[in-house]
């Protein structure tokens, strides 16, 4: 993870009081779908408006860990189903 930090390839994020490792292009994902702050410094690229932000991160997380209940993938993104 260092590696890809050095590499600007990684952004440290904070969501609603849990730390995130992400990957610099899933930044813009992460700040439209759950409200993560984009770091100072990340290009302009990788901050463009995502379209669909809860469905990709809803679709990645269900392609890498199903099968899994609404209150996992909620705890996940600190999502308020209440």
């Amino acid at each position: 993870m260092e590696g890809l930090r050095a590499a600007r390839r990684r952004a440290d994020g904070v969501v609603r009081g849990r730390s995130w490792w992400v990957a610099i292009e899933d930044i813009a994902r992460l700040r439209d779908g759950v409200g993560a702050a984009v770091p100072v410094g990340v290009p302009a690229a990788f901050t463009e408006e995502v379209a669909d932000p809860l469905g990709e991160l809803l679709g990645r997380y269900a392609r890498t860990r199903t099968p899994f209940t609404t209150a996992q993938a909620a705890a996940r993104f600190a999502w308020d189903c209440g």
